[in-house]
């Protein structure tokens, strides 16, 4: 016997069942039921079509992503590039949703194809027979207004007709020799780390540009005693690179002082500011050049 509870074992308690059971014997009459009713709703649209224009969209979540089906309305920007207002949309047979925006130009091309296509084919009955009138679309002519035929199918224009086998291609060697996954994965990688690296990229490219405008000096030398063909060495910034650039293997060279003007032309009209010999020391070159571009830099 159950306990806790105390439900009851197998209750039916008389709940009359055959009387909420709705038996469907009669298919064949209801079919036609069904015919007629279709028939009697298309009559009271005459000449109307039977349904709205509606959009095409694709279906949600990655199962029926790759399916096309109608939309509920068409964007106020899909209506917008076809050149009609909501309003006038609404009265014409078409349908309108305000809260649907495009995600892709694919999508948006489409569906604004679908609107001109509709435009073309349109029959639209101007409001006092014989007196046609222009607007976002024209009214019909006498003579369209002979050939009516009444659009039975649903949405208008029926849904694109998608063939879902592909031929078979042939293997290459290319084919063989790609390697999708690591691809992919890359591709994954460089996606997750974009903005870190842009950022990098940028801040590297700052502090370099402020490194440049806090040099106001070059520092070039020449084996020859004239000025007009200088060999340019990077700008001296520190005394680390001083030491670095100025101690040279090229026996005795002239050492010239010049502002970044006279860097980038090549000209100089001072002498050599001083000749290192190979008995110099680092440091003494940097002694023998720092008082000298202080005062090239106060000249500035």
């Amino acid at each position: 016997m159950v306990k806790h509870n105390r439900m009851l074992a197998s209750s039916h308690m008389r709940k009359h069942w055959m009387r909420r059971v709705r038996c469907f014997f009669n298919t064949p009459a209801h079919k036609k039921i069904r015919r007629d009713n279709r028939a009697s709703k298309a009559a009271a649209l005459f000449p109307r079509p039977i349904s709205k224009l509606r959009p095409l969209v694709h279906g949600q979540t990655r199962e029926y992503g790759s399916k096309i089906k109608f939309g509920r309305g068409f964007t106020l920007a899909e209506l917008k590039e076809a050149k009609l207002t909501p309003a006038f949309a609404q009265t014409v047979g078409i349908a309108v949703d305000h809260r649907r925006h495009n995600k892709n130009s694919e999508t948006m091309a489409a569906n604004v194809k679908r609107l001109n296509d509709y435009k073309g084919k349109l029959i639209l009955f101007p409001r006092n027979e014989g007196k046609p009138k222009k607007g976002e679309i024209n009214d019909s002519t006498a003579e369209q207004l002979k050939s009516v035929v009444q659009n039975t199918a649903d949405g208008v224009l029926a849904l694109p007709v998608l063939k879902k086998r592909c031929k078979p291609e042939a293997l290459t060697a290319d084919l063989k020799k790609a390697k999708i996954y690591q691809k992919l994965r890359q591709a994954r990688v460089d996606k997750r780390y974009k903005g870190k690296r842009d950022k990098a990229a940028r801040l590297a490219e700052e502090a370099k540009k402020e490194q440049i405008s806090q040099t106001p000096l070059a520092l070039h030398f020449s084996t020859r005693p004239e000025c007009s063909a200088l060999d340019t060495l990077t700008p001296v910034l520190t005394p680390a690179t001083e030491i670095r650039h100025l101690w040279s293997p090229r026996p005795a060279p002239s050492f010239h002082v010049l502002s970044r003007a006279e860097a980038r032309t090549g000209e100089c009209s001072r002498p050599p500011a001083f000749t290192r010999t190979p008995q110099d020391s680092p440091a003494k070159v940097v002694a023998s050049a720092a008082p000298l571009i202080q005062g090239v830099a106060s000249e500035m």
